[in-house]
């Protein structure tokens, strides 16, 4: 089954949705303090999360492209499992610790870790094949390649200069 243009808005209390067809420009908003749990077991075209005081939890089992996560006002943690291809994911973290898996390859994508002093962790398990480019990447933060962790002074200090399609602004 196909999912098109589902829209969910939550004010006040939870969302949790699954969606186990390919999903093309589902909306999901939290305006509250709620927490936004969502698992897309297809691929998944165009999706938009965003929350402004609650948590959100996101799973993507297939092919995720034309991601958007917004999530910069919270103060509630960001978990995403990406287990395929990402391509063209605009991720915007929040003030809490968060946690990015990003299982397959990336292309043209962004993450912003948010403005806060939490550790985030971004886990890359094939990072010979992403173009990805990070901005507010603290010392708190650690970036997990393949399953070895790098602070961001081993990456200034060139650890990962390999990985050429990892940018940091």
């Amino acid at each position: 089954s196909k999912n098109k243009n589902t829209t969910i808005t939550s004010t006040k209390g939870s969302t949790e949705a699954t969606f186990t067809g390919k999903t093309v420009n589902p909306t999901i908003t939290n305006k509250g303090k709620g927490e936004t749990d969502v698992d897309f077991e297809a691929k998944t075209v165009g999706a938009s999360l965003s929350t402004k005081k609650g948590a959100i939890t996101a799973s993507f089992e297939g092919k995720t492209e034309d991601m958007v996560i917004n999530a910069k006002k919270t103060k509630k943690p960001v978990d995403l499992d990406i287990e395929k291809t990402l391509d063209g994911g605009d991720l915007t973290l929040g003030k809490a610790a968060d946690e990015i898996v990003l299982g397959g390859k990336v292309k043209d994508s962004f993450i912003d870790l948010g403005k806060d002093n939490k550790p985030d962790s971004v886990t890359i398990d094939k990072p010979k094949k992403v173009e990805i480019e990070f901005t507010r990447f603290r010392e708190e933060d650690v970036l997990i390649l393949k399953g070895q962790e790098f602070t961001l002074e081993e990456i200034i200090d060139g650890l990962i200069d390999q990985f050429g399609g990892i940018t940091f602004a």
